[in-house]
């Protein structure tokens, strides 16, 4: 169980200094689709 608090307490640092400090950019970009809006513009075409 230790083996794996301390992993886990690893990992989340990691993460936040990640995103904190390093801030890499977005894997995927185009255009924003909002949550709001019509769900057929993620449809495959």
């Amino acid at each position: 169980m230790t083996v794996y608090r301390l992993r886990e307490a690893a990992a989340r640092n990691k993460d936040f200094m990640l995103v904190k400090f390093i801030k890499p950019q977005p894997t995927f970009l185009g255009e924003p689709i909002l949550v709001t809006g019509d769900g057929r513009a993620t449809e495959d075409k």
